[in-house]
């Protein structure tokens, strides 16, 4: 019985870091491709700490999801278990590489 809890809880917990991994990334390219939009519609004070927060959230899931590859027990696969770091590294090269400009 405690084998199959402990399996339980993994499972979440790697769902949890794959949605957190998937909401991160889609945020942040979401924030840095309108970036320039929304300091046009909501001013320069207000986009600062808009994106400061998207920022620190995207890398805090970053951060999360390095820990969860590093200190994993889930047995299955090593590509399913570096899924959500995977995605978070996708978004990072997507954000750092592909330049994004106002018309």
């Amino acid at each position: 019985m405690d084998s199959l809890v402990k399996l339980e809880r993994t499972k979440v917990l790697y769902k949890l870091t794959l949605m957190l991994s998937v909401f991160s990334s889609t945020l942040i390219v979401f924030f840095h491709t309108l970036k320039w939009f929304i300091q046009d519609e909501l001013t320069l004070f207000m986009t600062v700490p808009l994106l400061l927060i998207g920022y620190v959230f995207f890398y805090g899931s970053l951060l999360f999801s390095v820990l969860y590859f590093i200190f994993s027990r889930y047995q299955h696969s090593f590509l399913l278990k570096a899924l959500p770091l995977i995605v978070g590294l996708l978004a990072l090269a997507i954000v750092q590489i592909i330049p994004y400009a106002p018309h």
